[in-house]
């Protein structure tokens, strides 16, 4: 019998089991995936309050993130980039990495550019047009 004399410890391992069984979960369902379709699988998409939960529990486990991983079914590196991504998002990252929510407003904007783009170009020859039929 494991006796828990620490309060921080019990949460760790709550957090652990929880996480655990989340992705026995997931493991589960994608093998019956496999079962029933022979062809390549889509990525393996998890929700925002897994990747939370993973990165929670790497920062107080005192367990590497390879085992961690493991425990988890996931790959050390998507792990370690969650990690990663939840540093600069908290404002620890020294580097100047964009956050996550910089990150999509960059991609809106360049989005935002390619549509004006083409536009300007719609609009240069619709004036080339209508200039050759003015007398």
């Amino acid at each position: 019998m494991i006796v828990i004399q620490s309060p921080a410890i019990a949460e760790i391992l709550c957090f652990s089991e929880r996480l655990k069984n989340l992705a026995r979960q997931q493991f589960i369902a994608q093998s019956s995936v496999e079962a029933l379709n022979d062809s390549i699988l889509p990525r393996r998409t998890f929700t925002p309050e897994f990747k939370a939960e993973a990165v929670r529990l790497c920062k107080v486990a005192d367990r590497s993130i390879t085992r961690i991983a493991a425990d988890l079914n996931l790959d050390p590196t998507t792990l370690r980039e969650w990690v990663h991504r939840a540093d600069i998002d908290g404002c620890k990252s020294p580097t100047g990495e964009l956050t996550t929510d910089e990150r999509v407003e960059f991609v809106r904007q360049r989005r935002q550019i390619k549509q004006l783009l083409i536009e300007r170009e719609i609009l240069k020859k619709a004036a080339k047009f209508f200039a050759k039929e003015s007398p």
